[in-house]
Order: structure tokens, then C-alpha cells, then sequence
């Protein structure tokens, strides 16, 4: 995670930005091979990769127009490379990186920094979106706070907070992303990620590699079988949001199929690409009356999950070539 320009001025952030390994390790869910898989399928391709002005028409603007507003949020969204030198490159950062958490966890967790133009901290005069980790958090009814591991204190210790185990993180500087509804929600998308881990644990049954070691084979048992409804299971618990599962699709699914489905997963990422910026905006209004501007987002040239919606219809209405469906899921 890059250091931000603000780190260095007087601000009121509470949280402490570690690393937890926790919920990352090799044996966790969300790194089993079908989890991983549909988790980065999730978040590759919601935005414009390498976006540049010159390669994309797809942009990222402010209304109304600033360019004063447009450096302020430049500033402020987390990313893991430089300091980014077009609005749209920030934004695009920031979809990534919150489509992956929630696409992970269900939700995505910011504290809302504001930064001071004086050691009196009299004037508010920017702010961040400081990402806590999942792993880090806790919240109940509304109420955040975070959880410091004796590791990270030790780590952080100073001598006002060397024993602080909790950090309460008060809910009008939290903002706070959850998997979109229309989608099935963070319940569901977690019972997703479960069903997904837990098939990827046996890709081959423990009996059948211990017959492999002596060169035989259960009568009656047919290896190709028990991957064939592997690859089932996998495509019907992720029927909802589309998912081709890579060459899955090709192998199980007809033709009309296989574009239907990778048409809706595209409608999928539209809408939670849709539900981000649209949440963002909802809290760029409530930054905006601590700081001193009005401004929201807004994404040109574009598909929406609207029009993809339509498409999937064209489709189905046999009127919707397959060439077609490449150009209008591309950004351009």
C-alpha cells in the first residue's frame, strides 16, 4: 500500500494499518483453487486494466467539474501503486481493490480520514479512505471497532497506547461496503465462497491417489465421473452470478448457454461496479460537507448492467451474434 501525501499532516485517524495473515494463509477459503479462481474473476476485468488516456475512452469524471476537487480525490482513494496522476486511475484502483475484499469477504471496511491544514487541527482541508483489514474488524449493530493483536501493539507500541487492544471506530467516519443485494448479498456470497473451498478440498479422492501409489483402481469407480460432477456442483452454487468457471463452462455447457452465462456474469460485475460508485458517491456527499466541496462520480462510455441486461434479451431473442458479445463486454 502506497504512502499517501496526507500521512504527513496532522489527521484523525484512529485505526492502525497492519498486515493480519490470518485470513490469507495457504489453507484458508478463500485460497482453495475454485474460491481463488472466482474471487480473481470477480474483480479482473470490472475496470479498464492498465488504464491510460490514450488507450481507453472509458473515464472516470467530477460533477460539476474541478479541477481543485479532482487532486483532493486523488489523494484520497487507497492504491497500491504511486501516486496516481488521473482521477480515473485512482478510481479504477479503488473498484479493484474493494471488488476483490468484497467479492472475499462480503464487505469492505474504510475509515474516513480527514487531514488538517495546521498542527492545530483548526481547519479540515482533505481527507482519505484508510482501509482496515476484514481480518481487523469487528462490528455489531452499527458499531466498529478494531481488534490490535498483542504482535501489532508491540509493533505500534508508544507510550499513550501500549496497551490499547481495541480501537473504536466511531460509525459517521466509517465507510462501509457490503455485496449488493441484488446479487444475493453478503449471506449468500459467503455461503458461495464455502461451497466453493470445500469442493476444492478433495479435487481427487483420498482412496483414489492411494490406489494410484499401487498402480490399481477401484472396481467400479470412474475417476472421470467424480470430476464431471465436481464441475457440476461448481457451475450450479454459482448459477446466480454467472460464473463461466473458466473452461468449465466449455466442456459442460451448450453453446447458447456458455454466452448467456458469461453475458450475466458480466451483468453481475456491472452491477457491483454500479453499487460501488454509487456508495461512493453517497459518502463523497457526507466528506463533502466536512471539507468543503459538492461532487460525485460519474463513469462515461460504459456499458451498464441495463444495457448488458438488454443484451442478454437479444440474445435469447436469437438476435445477438457471438463477435458482438465480445466488443460490448471490452472496454473501449
Amino acid at each position: 500500500m502506497r504512502r499517501f501525501r496526507a500521512d504527513d499532516k496532522p489527521n484523525t485517524q484512529r485505526s492502525m494499518h497492519y498486515y493480519s495473515t490470518r485470513d490469507s494463509g495457504p489453507d484458508t477459503k478463500y485460497n482453495t483453487m475454485y474460491s481463488h479462481m472466482f474471487i480473481e474473476d470477480m474483480h479482473l476485468g470490472i475496470m479498464p486494466i492498465g488504464w491510460q488516456p490514450d488507450r481507453f475512452k472509458f473515464e472516470c469524471k467530477v460533477e460539476p467539474g474541478s479541477s481543485s476537487v479532482e487532486d483532493m480525490l486523488k489523494i484520497g482513494f487507497p492504491t497500491h501503486h504511486g501516486e496516481p496522476r488521473y482521477l480515473t486511475e485512482a478510481i479504477c484502483d479503488f473498484v479493484e481493490q474493494s471488488t476483490h475484499i468484497l467479492a472475499s469477504y462480503g464487505k469492505a471496511f474504510y475509515e474516513i480520514v480527514y487531514t488538517y491544514s495546521d498542527e492545530h487541527k483548526t481547519k479540515i482541508d482533505g481527507f482519505k479512505f484508510n482501509h482496515v483489514f476484514n481480518s481487523n474488524i469487528h462490528s455489531w449493530f452499527g458499531f466498529y471497532w478494531q481488534y490490535i493483536p498483542k504482535d501489532a501493539r508491540d509493533r505500534f507500541k508508544d507510550d499513550d497506547e501500549d496497551e490499547k487492544r481495541f480501537i473504536w471506530l466511531p460509525r459517521k467516519d466509517m465507510f462501509v461496503l457490503s455485496f449488493p443485494d441484488q446479487l444475493g448479498g453478503v449471506h449468500r456470497l459467503n455461503r458461495t465462497i464455502d461451497q466453493l473451498a470445500w469442493i476444492s478440498k478433495e479435487t481427487i479422492p483420498k482412496f483414489s491417489m492411494k490406489d494410484m501409489e499401487f498402480q490399481k483402481q477401484q472396481p467400479g469407480y470412474e475417476f472421470s465421473l467424480y470430476r464431471e460432477n465436481i464441475d457440476i456442483f461448481v457451475l450450479k452454487r454459482t448459477k446466480n452470478l454467472g460464473w463461466p468457471a473458466r473452461s468449465l463452462s466449455s466442456e459442460k455447457l451448450l453453446e447458447f448457454y456458455q454466452l448467456y452465462r458469461y453475458l450475466n456474469f458480466e451483468r453481475a460485475k456491472a452491477i457491483l461496479r454500479e453499487h460501488i460508485i454509487n456508495e461512493l458517491n453517497r459518502t463523497l456527499i457526507r466528506v463533502g460537507k466536512k471539507v468543503g466541496f459538492n461532487a460525485k462520480i460519474v463513469l462515461s462510455n460504459c456499458f451498464s448492467a441495463k444495457d448488458i441486461e438488454a443484451y442478454i434479451y437479444q440474445l435469447i431473442e436469437g438476435k445477438l451474434q457471438f463477435s458482438e458479445i465480445l466488443k460490448i463486454t471490452k472496454f473501449s
